[in-house]
């Protein structure tokens, strides 16, 4: 006989654990669900878990902010195993557990929602000591490397969930790891991140079509490198290796695209055979810049009429600006859209720009709409 258990291992009253005993199971925040997770990104039916042939699935009751299994949004109804996470919207995840019994015994009565301890009232004590316990597959630390290392995870926000995965293992493996959740509100994000890369004797690569195409992720990976850092990259999910950095493709990745043991004794592995640390250089790099987006920087220019903006500069911005209009992200072609109308409004705008600026926006539009006219 199998019975799973879902325990939080982020949220509200961390390592609470709720036995899943009943053909149905209802989680949210109202206080009517099976489960109560009291947190703002939990929606007040959020999920159902139902039993299956195999276990219990999962199905997303239209919440909110997403559920998500190893990061993978749920649509329908999805199968869990042990060891999966599942995460509800950015905040909150719990972890898949199972309780393996020898025989057939009295199931384990839910716990209260306010209660971070497991009651065991209708187990007797044969049937308790004949559990075996498989929690989640984690490696012992004493089967993780010798060295307790300082892990700082360089990952995209939209695999947040598979870095609280991960991060749990290197955790239960014995090191510290360290990334932006550690940030307070009111610091400067990017210094705390800085610092964290320089503190780290370890820096582990999240990577991913989006972490590829991110200038975040390039700019700490680089400063890394710059460091001397070691760098280790892991791959979560499916990516062109030829977009990788030069630098990361001469490293063997570590393949955790699923959560399983094998994935996490690849990991183990990668962690024991690791290079020595290396001094920092000689001379310390210059440290990056916060990534803000190139067209906040242009609203920032355009928007200062207390500075006088040249001829050439203008022009300059005017082009980037149309070509981002004309681009594939969305948000930023609105963007691009407005700005280009507050540079009309510059005073010193000059006639050849304001008069190219007319053209593009007036383009398709009948002739009562255009500007200038």
């Amino acid at each position: 006989m199998v019975n799973y258990r879902i325990v939080v291992r982020r949220g509200p009253q961390p390592n609470a654990a709720y036995d899943l005993n009943q053909d149905v199971i209802m989680l949210g925040r109202d206080i009517t669900n099976d489960i109560l997770i009291n947190d703002v990104e939990v929606s007040r039916h959020h999920l159902r878990f139902s039993r299956s042939l195999n276990g219990y699935m999962v199905e997303d009751l239209g919440s909110t902010n997403g559920t998500f299994v190893n990061g993978r949004r749920v649509t329908g109804a999805m199968e869990i195993h042990a060891g999966d996470m599942i995460g509800l919207g950015e905040t909150v995840t719990l972890q898949v557990e199972v309780l393996e019994h020898a025989r057939p015994t009295t199931p384990v009565r839910r716990m209260a929602a306010d209660s971070p301890e497991l009651s065991q009232e209708t187990l007797s004590a044969d049937a308790v000591s004949e559990i075996r316990y498989t929690p989640a597959p984690t490696i012992h630390p004493a089967r993780a490397t010798g060295e307790a290392l300082r892990i700082f995870i360089s990952y995209r926000k939209t695999n947040r969930n598979r870095v609280d995965a991960i991060a749990q293992v290197l955790h239960d493996m014995g090191h510290t790891v360290t990334f932006d959740q550690d940030i307070l509100q009111g610091q400067h994000w990017w210094n705390v991140i800085i610092e964290q890369i320089q503190q780290a004797d370890l820096i582990i690569a999240m990577l991913s079509p989006a972490y590829l195409q991110s200038e975040p992720c390039h700019l700490e990976y680089t400063y890394a490198a710059a460091l001397n850092k070691r760098v280790l990259p892991i791959q979560i999910e499916p990516i062109n290796y030829r977009q990788m950095p030069v630098e990361l493709q001469k490293i063997q990745l570590v393949d955790f695209k699923q959560q399983n043991n094998a994935a996490i004794e690849r990991l183990s592995t990668a962690l024991s055979i690791l290079p020595p640390a290396m001094p920092l250089p000689a001379v310390m790099p210059r440290v990056p810049e916060a990534p803000i987006p190139e067209i906040s920087k242009l609203k920032d220019e355009i928007i200062n009429l207390t500075i006088q903006i040249s001829a050439d500069r203008q022009r300059l911005i005017a082009m980037r600006l149309y070509e981002m209009m004309r681009g594939q992200n969305a948000d930023d072609a609105t963007m691009a859209r407005e700005l280009l109308g507050a540079m009309l409004k510059r005073p010193d705008i000059t006639f050849s720009t304001g008069q190219m600026i007319q053209d593009w926006l007036n383009a398709g539009r009948p002739w009562w709409k255009r500007l200038g006219g």
